[in-house]
């Protein structure tokens, strides 16, 4: 249990030590004063609300029959002790049978209580810290002090306390033993029945350590949801590296659209033509051309899915070519046909003619050139 003594607002002795504290305070004769409570009539010196609390510290005061008697401020380092704390009048901490009393704290620091009658004839406690003279032997004075006043009260019930402290213990025992006194540890005093501290408060290391405990764990969301934010954010900046990384392994035209086998055309793109795709175009938009008018002329975009379903089976020196018409000339299917075979006929490289789609007059056809003939150009012969 840790100790403190405070006169007039400042901490005259402490022994700090494990556990709740205790204070003792000794106001000063002119610290004092006797108010009315406010809970009644007008007060002499009406007391403000919240005056429990002053900038100098938590006020001490006690109220006894109408009657507020303020003592002092409670030193704010006192204040913000992490530790229970109660403090008392020395008063207090009297036995109910004594009519005086000597509190030793140190040689130099004794605090001194005298029970007397006031003016109205009521027992009160007049306290005080008292000033000892320096001497060569500094329990001296300590010894005058007890024999002046045991001569001049003799019968007197005088309490003799000392503080948790060997050494000190056995020199004041030496002291007051042929006094006829008994000093008996600070530490077995126990505060009058009944008698509220002047201030008190709770435990504040739980507090401090819950705070504690509330921050950690904030600073602790705040790292981890920012951990994983960043794996989140590496995950996108990865996924648009590998999207980026497709888009530039398709080396084709943005206009194509959207390609389902992209590697395959790219594939398809790059392989040598025997004629120059101008070519290949132009002779297969001559082919057409009597069937309607030409809309789109695709040449290599045409999967290999799409000429299976349709029965044709390229060979080796064919190419397929796609050809879009508009406003066909022939509507039924039968002129389409004979158109087709004097085509095949009038253009020997044209392997194989095959339409499909809706009948109407749009059509799509699709052409099996030969290029690796000379019967590419419009007069030329295929060879077998």
């Amino acid at each position: 249990m840790s100790l403190f003594v405070v006169s007039r607002r400042k901490i005259v002795f402490q022994q700090s030590l494990s556990g709740p504290s205790i204070a003792i305070y000794v106001p000063g004769a002119d610290q004092v004063q006797i108010l009315k409570d406010t809970g009644g009539s007008a007060a002499v010196k009406p007391v403000k609300a919240g005056a429990q609390n002053t900038n100098r510290g938590p006020q001490l005061s006690r109220v006894n029959k109408g009657l507020r008697t303020i003592y002092g401020q409670l030193p704010n380092e006192l204040r913000e002790r992490r530790e229970r704390l109660k403090v008392w009048l020395a008063e207090d901490l009297a036995p109910a049978e004594a009519e005086a009393f000597f509190f030793v704290f140190t040689p130099q620091v004794i605090v001194h209580g005298v029970r007397e009658r006031n003016d109205e004839g009521k027992l009160v406690w007049r306290t005080a810290q008292l000033v000892l003279p320096k001497a060569a032997d500094e329990t001296k004075p300590l010894e005058t002090a007890l024999a002046d006043y045991m001569f001049a009260n003799q019968g007197q019930n005088v309490c003799v306390a000392v503080v948790n402290e060997l050494k000190l213990f056995r020199t004041v025992q030496q002291l007051a033993t042929p006094l006829g006194l008994t000093p008996v540890p600070i530490s077995t005093l126990k505060p009058v029945t009944g008698t509220a501290p002047l201030y008190s408060h709770l435990d504040f290391t739980w507090a401090y350590v819950l705070l504690m405990m509330m921050v950690i764990a904030g600073v602790l969301s705040v790292a981890g949801y920012y951990i994983v934010k960043q794996q989140e954010a590496l995950k996108i900046e990865a996924q648009i590296h590998a999207i980026e990384t497709q888009i530039n392994s398709v080396e084709i035209n943005p206009r194509v659209g959207h390609i389902r086998q992209a590697q395959t055309v790219v594939a398809s793109i790059r392989q040598s033509f025997s004629r120059s795709p101008a070519d290949i175009l132009a002779a297969a938009g001559e082919v057409v051309v009597p069937f309607g008018s030409v809309e789109s002329i695709k040449l290599g975009f045409t999967p290999p899915e799409r000429l299976q379903a349709l029965g044709i089976q390229p060979t080796s020196g064919q190419e397929p070519v796609e050809v879009a018409v508009v406003e066909s000339k022939d509507v039924l299917l039968a002129d389409q046909a004979a158109r087709a075979a004097e085509t095949l006929t009038s253009a020997p490289w044209v392997r194989q003619m095959v339409r499909f789609g809706e009948v109407g007059l749009n059509s799509t056809f699709i052409l099996m050139l030969a290029i690796d003939q000379a019967g590419i150009e419009p007069n030329g012969e295929a060879q077998p």
